[in-house]
């Protein structure tokens, strides 16, 4: 219904609004309500409403989360896409259990009460995870997604769960030695080379040949964190890039012990069309 306007001169404003928020307006001249101005500013509205397709409420809760996980798919990692796949399957099913039908509906008590079960479920620190990938996605709906309420996060109310840490295991030097001896081939380098460069298993993972300097005794470990595409810079190091302490580029460039190299050099004239088990040839992953 059109809006009296004192600041404007009097004037109706006609507005359209979808889902809470206004997305189209119009102003028309002053006069009195019910008058000639005030119809056709009404009328306006109605014309404007009629000329478009507006989602319904679940319509764009369900496309929220498609269009949510379509940008994970395009910008994160396949293993990172599963976990988001699976949290969204998870809370838009609680949703259809609770006849939650509009974002406007999800209040942090309903937040609490979903990751409450999963804690229960599954345990504190996977209810953790859930939160974190839900925030995430309720972020990137206020940011991006058209027609999305801009409030609050309902999942930044609820606090993480405390998780209760177990002593980690971590075995003597003496046992890791052991285990290079007994171990051989492609099992000795994925080893040999996890050990030296501290590097992740999905980053050894991804690597070609292209990757591996063998005479100037480097390899490069490419990592998907940083997200920005920046290529980074070179640096060298003779131990694990665990012990730095703080954030390293998308891209950076290690130099491996001798002994490593040694083996890594003698697989490659044993298996030149192939890094490691892993499957990696012609500089593409397998």
């Amino acid at each position: 219904m059109p809006t009296l306007r004192p600041d404007k001169g009097n004037c109706w404003m006609a507005r359209v609004i979808v889902n809470g928020r206004q997305i189209a307006c119009k102003m028309f001249p002053a006069g009195k309500k019910h008058g000639p101005e005030w119809r056709a500013a009404k009328e306006w509205e109605e014309e404007q409403k009629s000329s478009m397709t507006i989602p319904t409420a679940l319509e764009l809760l369900m496309a929220w989360g498609d269009s949510y996980l379509t940008h994970v798919q395009r910008t994160m990692s396949r293993q990172t896409y599963a976990e988001k796949k699976l949290v969204t399957k998870d809370f838009f099913a609680y949703c259809g259990k609770k006849g939650i039908h509009d974002l406007a509906e999800i209040t942090s008590a309903r937040a609490y009460e979903f990751l409450s079960r999963i804690k229960d479920e599954r345990g504190a620190n996977v209810a953790n995870k859930y939160r974190k990938n839900l925030l995430a996605a309720w972020n990137w709906g206020s940011d991006f997604f058209e027609g999305f309420p801009q409030v609050a996060p309902p999942f930044l109310k609820v606090k993480p769960f405390p998780v209760k840490h177990g002593e980690r295991y971590v075995p003597p030097e003496s046992d890791v030695i052991k285990v290079f001896q007994q171990a051989e081939g492609q099992d000795l380098v994925m080893l040999l080379t996890l050990y030296f460069t501290g590097g992740r298993r999905s980053e050894i993972f991804r690597l070609t040949w292209s990757d591996v300097d063998l005479q100037k005794e480097k390899i490069r470990l490419t990592d998907n964190k940083s997200g920005n595409g920046y290529a980074g810079s070179e640096c060298t190091r003779n131990w694990s890039r665990r012990s730095s302490g703080g954030g390293m580029p998308a891209h950076a460039r290690w130099t491996m012990c001798s002994c490593s190299f040694r083996t890594t050099r003698f697989w490659g004239s044993r298996s030149p069309s192939a890094f490691t088990s892993w499957n990696v040839s012609a500089g593409k992953p397998m």
